[in-house]
């Protein structure tokens, strides 16, 4: 059987050198073209060469930029050009230079296309595959990097010193039939959906998301505190900058655990003048101290998961994904054990958008998947800052993730009042998969590392945090609610806003009302929190409670515990809808009226 694997790769192999000019990749099964751009290329040398010497002769050299020294000690190029005319020629020369150890193209279309390294990933079916890997790449002249932490069948691979580009290895790996899945990690750039604001002064005042005394468009979440409710006993993991776990106002609320997806280890590390992670962390959970600012559920604990690809970004989404991955998996098992796992970021090119990677995206159905012991963890994306009616990648890849979109002060969609034209200004991109909208323009919250200084700023990236503080409030008020629950509660609640048409029978969309633009409309804390009682989970009645009575439009009950001795009392005036997991403890009163 061995003799038969080994002699399958080598016809494969053989057979890629023919295809060298075909340019797709797998994505879920299917074969994706893509369009080559002539323009831009990457280019990976040994160290130490001068590759602008190189490239003299060609007039069609616009710009030659070092883009880092990899892992497996060589350097990384871009490399531009003023026209087309030229990309041919300039690729056979470099292919005939042995100090050149790769070329990696780009793929799409003027500034939206999109660059490829020397390095790919491949899945295997089960963790033991390796043997069949470490054949594989012998076979191709490819090479192990390492396995990506925290997702033990996938692993990082490199073409250095081969005769493919990462695509192409990446098609034949998933054409041989023998692994799972392929990303050819395709270099994002992620944007973390700001600008880059002023420092000002502050108090509770300033921050209108929390309390809007002007006009009242705000996320109601006053009469939530005063129920006691704060987010105590929730985790909330931050995939970043970093956060500054020294800031006066935050660190109080920073959780012990925290990772650094550069270095697979904690501490997280946090940047001087990178302060996105920081002001995210602020709206979420700064404590309530008598200080400046006060967080949306501030005593949750904040986990910092620091990613400064943006920095660099070559290998980004496994970044990324790792940071996820550790974010979900359970504490005992190494992992963050996070309930709720905040991206205020995008990928770009965001208009090129049969891109995808695999690698991020079965991170995050893993963690929607396995979180919180199997109850998923709940997933929040900000949805982007184009004023496009498309939300971006990858907040609308998965229906369970939580879109994002962003509103002004007077309870309207942010956006360019100086154009109608889509993609074009800023503003909270929209569409068919978004799904709520929460405050993100003036927003006030910590800005650097040192003890006193905060900051206005605009962008989805800080309607996101609004969104995950709910959140954490909804879970500490029932912890057993599965990430699908948390999210059908924040969208049956959410208040529609003036303005806007909200369709009522949209098939895919049945939680009420719904409009492309803000979705199921604004994030309602007080709403969400007295909505948690229709989802009857865990021990219902809780200790020491003995007597429970809800009711409710419709009451959903599921993995559920009546115990001995208690009573629970369901009184719905629509149904009442028992799905599996519902026990009554001998002793115990179930009552339905």
């Amino acid at each position: 059987m061995k003799n038969k694997v080994i002699i399958t790769l080598m016809i494969i192999f053989l057979s890629s050198i023919s295809a060298y000019s075909q340019h797709y990749y797998w994505y879920k099964g299917n074969k994706i073209n893509l369009d080559v751009d002539s323009t831009r290329i990457n280019v990976t040398t040994a160290m130490n060469v001068d590759l602008t010497r190189l490239l003299r002769e060609f007039e069609a050299i616009q710009e030659v930029k070092q883009l880092q020294k990899t892992d497996n000690n060589t350097l990384l190029f871009s490399v531009k050009l003023s026209s087309a005319d030229q990309y041919n020629h300039i690729i056979n020369h470099l292919k005939s230079n042995e100090e050149v150890v790769g070329i990696s193209p780009y793929y799409g279309r003027d500034s939206n296309s999109i660059g490829t390294s020397p390095f790919f990933c491949i899945q295997l079916y089960k963790e033991d595959d390796y043997e069949l890997l470490l054949e594989f790449t012998l076979q191709n002249n490819l090479k192990i990097m390492e396995q990506v932490p925290y997702m033990p069948t996938w692993y990082i691979l490199t073409t250095v010193d081969s005769k493919i580009n990462s695509t192409e290895a990446s098609n034949i790996a998933f054409e041989s039939g023998l692994f799972a899945d392929v990303d050819p990690a395709f270099m994002f750039k992620i944007s973390y959906n700001c600008a880059n604001p002023p420092i000002d002064d502050s108090d509770f005042t300033k921050q209108w998301g929390l309390h809007n005394s002007t006009t009242g468009y705000d996320i109601n979440v006053c009469p939530v505190w005063n129920l006691g409710i704060t987010g105590a006993g929730v985790r909330i993991a931050i995939v970043d900058y970093g956060v500054d776990k020294t800031h006066s106002d935050l660190s109080n609320n920073i959780d012990p655990l925290s990772y650094n997806t550069h270095t697979n280890s904690s501490p997280s590390i946090f940047l001087s003048g990178k302060n996105h992670g920081t002001l995210v962390a602020g709206i979420i959970g700064a404590a309530r101290n008598s200080s400046q600012i006060v967080g949306v559920a501030y005593n949750a604990k904040l986990i910092s998961i620091s990613d400064t690809s943006s920095v660099n970004n070559l290998n980004a989404t496994v970044l990324l994904a790792s940071g996820i991955s550790w974010a979900y998996k359970s504490i005992s098992t190494g992992g963050g054990g996070a309930d709720i796992i905040n991206n205020s970021w995008t990928l770009l090119p965001e208009t090129y958008n049969y891109i995808n990677a695999p690698m991020l995206e079965a991170a995050i159905d893993n963690a929607l998947m396995f979180g919180r012991n199997g109850k998923g963890c709940v997933v929040v994306f900000s949805s982007g800052n184009r004023n496009c009616s498309t939300v971006d990648y990858p907040a609308r890849y998965n229906n369970d993730i939580i879109a994002v979109g962003g509103i002004k002060k007077n309870g309207q969609r942010w956006d360019d009042p100086t154009t109608t034209t889509p993609c074009y200004g800023n503003g909270s991109n929209y569409g068919t998969d978004i799904d709520i909208v929460a405050p993100c323009v003036e927003i006030y919250s910590i800005y650097n590392g040192g003890t006193s200084n905060y900051v206005y700023a605009p962008g989805t990236s800080w309607a996101a945090p609004h969104m995950s503080g709910v959140a954490a409030l909804i879970l500490q008020k029932n912890p057993y609610l599965t990430q699908k629950q948390v999210k059908k509660i924040i969208e049956q609640t959410a208040r529609k806003l003036p303005g806007y048409t909200y369709d009522y029978n949209n098939p895919v969309r049945p939680n009420g009302g719904w409009n492309n633009e803000v979705g199921y409309g604004l994030v309602n804390a007080h709403e969400a929190i007295k909505k948690v009682d229709c989802y009857v989970t865990g021990i219902q009645p809780p200790p020491p409670t003995t007597f429970k009575k809800v009711e409710c439009d419709v009451i959903e009950v599921q993995n559920a515990t009546v115990p001995s001795n208690t009573t629970l009392e369901l009184k719905a005036t629509d149904r009442v809808i028992i799905n599996p997991g519902f026990a009554v403890q001998s002793g115990a009163s179930f009552i339905i009226r």
